[in-house]
């Protein structure tokens, strides 16, 4: 138990969009580092004020600052030591300045889950929207977007995304998309200017254009002198900063992306110092799926929840099946390994090397996975086919066998042009009963919404969770007669390749933990009819 001292009646929290800033006597803001290091590991109290430059902290006091969204969780933690701060809120909450639609169009009512998760984000200014894949989180923000009818601005992380939600956007607020401004895939427009209303932004076109390059403090000399010359060179656009400062609603889609850099986007998020509303909307989960509470010990967690706030509302994949929101999966794990495991030598490897020998150029690996995806194009049992790979080298292994196959496919990548994305996912929602075969990465993993997509083979061989949610969400949502979605996997269990079967084991721990039904389809002894396991 902390000893704060009669005195921590003298601290105060005032209150910005972005960071909270203490004011508080030596002793008392000793103890205050201290409860940081015990309560929140990971969360930056930082001293002196650096960032909040317009109060005269008096000679007598300290002062600190940390991230505005974990004050709720400090203010809960000091009361319970008997502390009651003066919190001085300097935030302006923002009146609409725009008329209301009375209802979404083409949408007449919400589900009531989404409902829910709209009450809670209008309840509070801030907050985490954790719900699965197809649960309907662009019609939540969208409805968001409407009824606080402020200056908004939604993030998003892909081309796909950039361009399907600004026709989301006005198709359900029933205006032109022209009306709507829209940063990235190389393009830059505002038709408003800095008081266009609603924007539609990629975040790497944000950091090229407003973000300027840091020079890290911890690189060696010959990278200080590169990022030095980034700074030098980098040209801000004046326009879109001025938007993003005007900006009092700030959504931003596939937040979980910022656990990759939370530095970076910190950065980005101080861009935005009129934003009294901040949303981050997922499918993957922020907390942990058991015990449904945040890890304080995760630092990418504890640096979101200080961005954006506590998880306002929170629906797992398989309670949104039990909602009848979306079909359930069935996995198919393929165990093909104990023959061929038999003539490889034992040694230690490097995970690149491992994962290449193994997953990536492993012929006999890749062929088991081709004829998976041969006998599936054959039967035509399952109609749209994703098969996942990590590296776009097994995907041009597994092409050229499923060439020789004669299975026609297409392909997705990070290098595949806009139109032709725009091509394969119209081609696979076209109603036919061909079989229509896509072989991707992480270019189709999130924010494509084809609900006939009914089978998806998992080739990549990864254990992360924040991959295999997304792959499965694919195929999650209902479509027609579809009942449940197919997912194959493949048992590596190789004698020499410890982690590639490290992470195999943990992949059938996660379908276990996640409450999927899985069948062990054995192709050891004989080659069996693939399909029949759909039967």
């Amino acid at each position: 138990m902390f000893k704060f001292l009669e005195d921590a009646s003298q601290t105060t929290l005032y209150i910005t969009n972005f960071m909270a800033f203490c004011e508080t006597t030596p002793k008392v803001h000793n103890n205050l580092e201290t409860a940081f290091d015990k309560y929140l590991p990971n969360a930056e109290y930082i001293s002196g004020p650096k960032k909040i430059k317009s109060y005269n902290v008096s000679k007598k006091k300290c002062c600190g600052y940390f991230l505005t969204g974990l004050v709720p969780i400090l203010v809960r933690y000091l009361k319970t030591l008997g502390i009651g701060p003066i919190i001085k809120d300097q935030r302006t909450k923002p009146d609409p300045c725009f008329k209301r639609k009375e209802k979404l169009k083409g949408l007449d009512t919400l589900r009531t889950s989404q409902e829910e998760a709209l009450k809670a984000c209008e309840e509070n200014s801030r907050g985490l929207i954790e719900a699965p894949t197809g649960f309907g989180k662009t019609e939540c923000f969208i409805s968001l977007v409407n009824e606080k009818a402020v200056p908004a601005m939604v993030l998003v992380f892909s081309t796909s995304l950039l361009t399907q939600t600004r026709e989301r956007m006005a198709e359900r607020l029933d205006i032109s998309e022209d009306e709507i401004g829209l940063i990235g895939d190389g393009v830059c427009y505002l038709p408003n200017g800095e008081d266009t209303p609603i924007i539609i932004a990629m975040v790497p076109t944000l950091f090229k254009q407003v973000v300027p390059p840091q020079v890290k403090r911890f690189s060696n000399k010959k990278q200080q002198e590169k990022q030095q010359q980034a700074l030098d060179n980098f040209d801000q656009n004046e326009l879109l900063k001025k938007a993003m400062e005007s900006r009092d609603l700030v959504i931003v889609d596939e937040v979980h992306h910022f656990h990759s850099a939370m530095g970076e986007y910190k950065r980005l998020m101080e861009f935005f110092p009129k934003a009294y509303y901040r949303y981050g909307f997922s499918a993957l989960p922020f907390n942990d799926v058991t015990s449904r509470k945040c890890n304080f010990n995760n630092a990418n967690q504890v640096q979101l929840t200080g961005l954006f706030g506590d998880t306002l509302y929170s629906m797992l994949y398989m309670e949104a099946v039990d909602d009848g929101i979306l079909i359930p999966p069935k996995v198919y794990c393929v165990d093909y390994t104990r023959d061929y495991t038999s003539h490889i030598e034992e040694r230690p490897y490097e995970w690149s090397e491992e994962y290449k020998e193994f997953i990536v150029d492993n012929p006999y690996r890749n062929s088991v996975v081709a004829g998976m995806v041969k006998q599936i194009y054959e039967k035509k049992q399952c109609k749209r086919v994703l098969v996942f790979v990590e590296r776009v080298a097994h995907m041009e292994n597994l092409a050229e066998l499923l060439e020789i196959a004669e299975v026609p496919i297409e392909t997705v990548y990070g290098g595949t042009k806009t139109q032709d994305r725009q091509d394969v996912f119209e081609s696979l929602r076209e109603s036919s009963d061909d079989c229509k075969i896509v072989l991707t990465n992480r270019a189709m993993r999130e924010g494509v919404d084809i609900s006939s997509i009914d089978c998806l083979v998992l080739a990549q061989g990864y254990k992360a969770k924040q991959m295999l949610l997304q792959s499965i969400g694919r195929g999650s949502r209902k479509d027609g007669q579809k009942k449940q979605v197919h997912v194959i996997d493949f048992i590596d269990t190789y004698y020499a390749a410890r982690t590639v079967g490290k992470h195999s084991t943990q992949r059938i721990q996660f379908y276990k933990a996640m409450g999927y039904p899985i069948s062990k389809l054995d192709i050891n002894d004989k080659v069996p009819e693939y399909l029949a396991m759909f039967d």
